[in-house]
């Protein structure tokens, strides 16, 4: 156990902080060549800012200050996704390219490790999902309740249950299919935000939203259709990567 005083700071002034790189970016740079800066642009004023990478994740440990130098817990964390934004803009990064999650304050440092863990399944399920300025690490999303249970083969089974027809399609037709009924899911069913994103007309969004409920014999108006099907795309989403 690590003692308040041993490590010189209130503990209930630190975030965890992690980050990976989305798999649809166009290159996942190498975390090293981006710690100096990262670790500058995120420090305090006599208060370093600890940050490491394992892998495809960097991982960082904050110290905001004393307890209730922000107005709120919130406005410290959007303070910090600002900073780690800004500083990878800075080295020609496109900062959608990488998913930040941030921890709420600790506590104890009982909690670093667990915070850790947290941050990391945050972070891995925040990049293989619709793009966010922040994700929070503080509570469990339901990207962080599969990754925690992807060990278990009935994962798998439900999604390939649900979204097996429209997988056997293959090709550029499938590829459009399944993309679509991720946007559709991801956008809550919103069709103009979801032709948006797709770079499609609305009418021809339709026309695969009619394809996608004949092949999987589904109807897209039914809430636990809808609930199921988000869940199959998710879980395929968490486990490729």
């Amino acid at each position: 156990m690590i003692s308040e005083q041993a490590a010189g700071v209130a503990i209930a002034a630190l975030f965890v902080i992690a980050a990976i790189w989305r798999p649809d970016s166009e290159t996942e740079r190498d975390w090293s060549e981006l710690l100096a800066p990262l670790r500058a642009a995120m420090a305090e004023p006599d208060r370093p800012a600890l940050l490491g990478s394992r892998g495809p994740a960097m991982f960082g440990l904050l110290d905001r200050g004393t307890k209730g130098s922000e107005p709120d817990e919130l406005a410290a964390r959007r303070r910090i996704a600002g900073r780690f934004h800004s500083a990878l803009e800075r080295h020609g990064v496109d900062p959608g390219q990488a998913a930040l999650a941030i921890s709420g304050s600790l506590e104890t440092w009982d909690q670093l490790g667990e915070a850790l863990v947290g941050a990391r399944l945050a972070a891995e399920a925040g990049a293989v999902g619709p793009k966010r300025q922040w994700h929070d690490a503080s509570r469990t999303e339901v990207g962080q309740l599969l990754l925690s249970l992807r060990g278990l083969p009935e994962l798998s089974a439900f999604a390939e249950e649900r979204l097996g027809p429209l997988l056997e399609i293959g090709g550029e037709r499938g590829r459009d299919l399944l993309e679509t009924l991720e946007a559709y899911l991801h956008c809550g069913g919103r069709k103009t935000e979801a032709a948006r994103e797709l770079g499609i007309e609305r009418q021809s969004l339709y026309h695969r939203l009619d394809r996608i409920e004949s092949i999987l014999a589904v109807d897209l108006s039914d809430g636990d259709t809808v609930l199921a099907l988000h869940l199959a795309v998710m879980i395929r989403r968490l486990l490729s990567r």
